[in-house]
């Protein structure tokens, strides 16, 4: 089978059908609609650093059969265990380090496919074609490097990308995995008395203050909801002095478009958003996003983003929830840290070797947090 590649300057320069299935159903932050959010914004715009160079493959009878959503970007920033000091040693040994030519979903730190291929199309075979047209487009681009974000290691890709001359690193997230429970309280009696006892604390401190908790999804949501829930948003960065990445438009756009895959949660005290936070589910995953709240309750924090996004998920049947590498406490809440893959490929020979290098140092840093956490765990 003939595969032509192509290279979008726009996500809708691609019909949004034929690229969702190549994503499916799953993964939504790599969905057409997701995507064009976070374009159509201007969060992955040109004045933020980011030009669309999405690669879409089609085949003879010229249907989408593989695509990358990818960018070519002027820094940084968004990202958390990515980069391992490979700027400044590409800075010191050839030159500019920007423009890179990274395959990810801009300034979203959760593990997923990268390489959306169509059912029943050759995986290798796609993933290698899109490989090639990356590394050629960043040659053509003066691009320092070809690199690919918060790759889920399920999906077999670092295996291809390995036999592909790309370095493969890891960082790690932490997730909550359907087992055998059938309830979060079954859940809860599966761990160690210490932890148990915590959890059981901190939810009746919270069940303490009254506060009606409330979901809101598909038909439920409103326009309003999207400034509501942005405020909240924005107040989370605010407490550390942070600027968020996210604007408002994107949370209306992805409101407004995709609302049966946006899971809100709420919780109101008297007449009024306590605290909120917001997942994007898909068929069997979900990603529990982001999280605010107005004034500071103690625990709810845990209570809203943690327990009842892990209810959620019993209740709507997800078998995995992620909630991203950042925060110690996930784990003492009993969230499991997971891998994800990180790969590289520099235009410069040498960087490869350096690249290679640091993998192999990030990849027994990674592992060794994994073991610790599940000693952690026993306790």
């Amino acid at each position: 089978m003939e595969l032509r590649a192509s290279i979008l300057e726009s996500i809708h320069d691609v019909d949004a059908e034929q690229w969702d299935r190549c994503c499916g159903p799953d993964d939504l932050l790599v969905s057409h609609r997701h995507l064009a959010a976070l374009e159509d914004s201007g969060v992955a715009g040109p004045e933020n650093g980011f030009t669309s160079s999405h690669v879409v493959l089609r085949d003879a009878r010229h249907r989408v059969v593989a695509v990358a959503p990818a960018y070519l970007k002027s820094h940084n920033e968004g990202e958390m265990g990515v980069d391992m000091g490979l700027r400044l040693a590409h800075e010191r040994l050839v030159g500019s380090y920007f423009p890179k030519l990274q395959v990810e979903v801009p300034f979203t730190t959760f593990s997923g496919t990268r390489f959306l291929v169509r059912p029943n199309v050759d995986r290798t075979r796609a993933v290698c074609a899109l490989i090639g047209s990356l590394k050629q487009l960043a040659a053509d681009r003066g691009a320092s490097s070809v690199q690919i974000a918060y790759l889920a290691p399920e999906s077999g890709d670092p295996q291809i990308l390995r036999g592909l001359d790309m370095a493969i690193s890891e960082s790690n997230t932490f997730v909550w995995r359907a087992g055998d429970d059938m309830s979060f309280s079954e859940y809860v009696a599966g761990m160690t008395g210490s932890r148990r006892q915590r959890i059981n604390r901190e939810r009746r401190q919270v069940q303490s203050r009254g506060l009606d908790f409330r979901y809101f999804r598909g038909g439920g949501l409103q326009p309003e909801m999207a400034s509501q829930f942005f405020d909240f948003y924005v107040s989370t960065f605010a407490r550390h002095a942070n600027k968020p990445p996210l604007n408002m438009d994107y949370f209306r756009r992805v409101f407004e478009t995709m609302p049966e895959s946006v899971d809100l949660s709420v919780s109101i005290e008297g007449n009024v958003w306590a605290g909120a936070s917001m997942s994007i589910n898909g068929s069997s995953r979900g990603r529990a996003l982001y999280w605010g709240q107005a004034g500071d309750i103690p625990n709810l924090h845990f209570e809203q983003f943690i327990y009842r996004s892990i209810e959620r998920g019993f209740v709507t049947g997800l078998d995995v929830v992620d909630f991203g590498g950042i925060g110690e406490h996930k784990g003492r809440r009993g969230l499991v840290l997971e891998p994800m893959a990180h790969a590289f490929w520099f235009t410069d020979a040498a960087m490869r070797v350096i690249a290679e290098k640091a993998s192999q140092h990030k990849c027994a840093l990674a592992e060794a947090e994994r073991v610790a956490e599940r000693k952690h765990l026993e306790c």
